[in-house]
């Protein structure tokens, strides 16, 4: 019995780390998002597939235009062997690792495949890195989540209009690279990546909490003046922020 249950365990432990495995794409340089296998709850069918092909469109496309607003550049890095079962995966090691790769968000998740279903519907969650590393206390322990639902009309391709409202990725990402950039020493972009994402906030989706909105937006007034201040103060960095003293303001709405 005793052998019985520690072979279990071991099972348990070895499925864990299969689930949990490393995304060998974070290796390359620069900023990325990182988009896991997402769970698909039912069959595997070629509805299933459908979604998983646009949700990966979905994030290229949002990402592609954050970054013709005003986030530095990135990449979205596939981790098809990567799936995180709750929050308790995101340990702080875990997230060490992430943040010394510059991974900006995780994305995963489950999506329901069911057939004979009025409305398909999926959970999304959004690990910010940065933020997590950094600002632990800011974030609920693994990140944010968003539930998308899609009311179906009998065509298969009314699945994949689930993720057609996505604002939450733009808010996350902005956040996220303004957190790494102001790390990073880069002020003019952190600055940037506040506002737009203060703005987005201004405007949030539909499913957000009340109660997120208003700490982030506490969290990113915090952030400007930490940007603001480190920027006067560091004479080894060119910036114009913060030359005259006085606290930078947005740069009119930044869309």
């Amino acid at each position: 019995m005793f052998l019985r249950r520690i072979f279990f365990l071991l099972t348990l432990a070895a499925v864990a780390a299969a689930q949990m495995r490393d995304c060998p794409g974070i290796s390359i340089d620069g900023y990325k998002v990182m988009l896991d296998n997402v769970s698909v709850l039912g069959p595997q069918t070629q509805n299933a597939d459908l979604l998983l092909s646009r949700l990966r469109q979905k994030v290229q496309f949002d990402l592609a235009a954050v970054q013709l607003e005003v986030t530095p550049q990135m990449v979205l890095v596939p981790c098809r062997d990567r799936a995180p079962q709750d929050v308790t995966d995101f340990n702080p090691t875990i997230v060490d690792s992430l943040n010394g790769h510059r991974v900006l968000v995780e994305i995963w998740g489950q999506i329901e495949a069911r057939t004979g279903v009025a409305v398909q519907r999926a959970q999304l969650n959004f690990t910010l890195v940065p933020v997590s590393y950094y600002d632990r206390q800011v974030v609920p322990i693994g990140g944010f989540s968003a539930a998308y639902q899609q009311r179906l009309r009998g065509s298969p391709d009314d699945l994949a209009k689930l993720f057609g409202e996505f604002s939450d990725l733009k808010i996350y990402v902005s956040i996220a690279a303004g957190v790494k950039s102001l790390k990073e020493h880069d002020y003019d972009q952190a600055l940037l990546c506040f506002c737009r994402a203060g703005w987005l906030l201004e405007r949030p989706p539909a499913g957000m909490e009340p109660a997120v909105r208003t700490s982030l937006l506490t969290y990113l007034e915090r952030k400007v003046g930490e940007d603001f201040t480190q920027a006067h103060n560091d004479k080894s960095v060119k910036s114009g922020l913060g030359l005259d003293g006085t606290r930078p303001a947005c740069p009119g709405e930044l869309r």
